[in-house]
């Protein structure tokens, strides 16, 4: 089994939080040039990003394993 990565939890954690805090302060703010958080929405980006190598990280082994059964059965169609 795979080792937890908690430094990664908290990251996720913290972009979605971003992300709130952005659409607070836009609300708030009355022009986009004085939002402190103005480039706080890509933290949405970050999140998925750092969501698809958690799970690129956790089924890593099983993806290769099916990935070479799906190689081997390709090779036994094509000869």
């Amino acid at each position: 089994m795979k080792s937890h990565l908690q430094v990664l939890d908290g990251l996720r954690g913290t972009a979605p939080l971003s992300v709130l805090l952005f659409r607070i302060t836009e609300i708030t703010s009355a022009d986009a040039a004085h939002n402190p958080l103005r480039h706080a929405h890509l933290a949405v980006d970050f999140f998925f990003a750092l969501s698809g190598f958690v799970l690129g990280h956790a089924y890593d082994a099983r993806l290769s394993n099916s990935a070479t059964a799906a190689a081997r059965l390709w090779l036994h169609e094509t000869t």
